[in-house]
């Protein structure tokens, strides 16, 4: 999950400073990403080329405004 979020984050401009498996180690396919200072259209290419290209779900989503001409912070929890 990890390299997919990767490229696609590559691809729009995107980056997460940290990320986290969630569930148990039974290889359930999710895990929960950390952005920060991210341009929320650019956050929105991100999910859509990860959903599109990927077949990630958006399982979870978190969003604060931080006042920055258009840019949040998020925490994002996907599931392959």
């Amino acid at each position: 999950m990890v390299a997919v979020a990767t490229i696609a984050a590559a691809s729009t401009n995107v980056s997460f400073s940290r990320y986290e498996n969630v569930g148990d180690n039974t290889g359930s396919g999710q895990t929960r990403f950390y952005l920060q200072k991210v341009v929320f259209n650019q956050l929105l290419d991100w999910l859509e080329v990860l959903d599109s290209r990927y077949s990630v779900s958006l399982e979870q989503l978190a969003i604060d405004s931080i006042g920055e001409d258009g840019a949040v912070n998020a925490t994002v929890h996907l599931r392959r």
